[in-house]
């Protein structure tokens, strides 16, 4: 798939509130750029746009795994964990 093709079709899918059609192409894209610091980053990106938080921790992770030292990675675990704090602050105290 084109490097950017798939960044299109998945944000028409999400427009559309279509966000199973839109993880399959998600899927597809990791098993074919499973070391590419750029997918990683989007992938975490959307799972932050659909709140689905522990998927984009582990996306923005993986990232950090690849690239230790990669900001926008961190500030977006940092990010959410800040939203994830305010709606339940026992989470991560436990």
């Amino acid at each position: 798939m084109k490097t950017d093709s798939w960044k299109n079709e998945i944000e028409e899918f999400l427009k559309n509130r279509k966000i199973e059609e839109a993880e399959l192409i998600l899927k597809k894209v990791e098993l074919e750029n499973p070391d590419n610091i750029g997918f990683w980053i989007y992938k975490g990106q959307f799972y932050q746009r659909i709140q689905n938080w522990p998927v984009a921790i582990n996306s923005f992770n993986k990232v950090l795994e690849l690239e230790p030292e990669n900001n926008l990675a961190k500030s977006n675990i940092e990010i959410i964990q800040s939203i994830l704090n305010f709606w339940n602050p026992e989470m991560f105290n436990a």
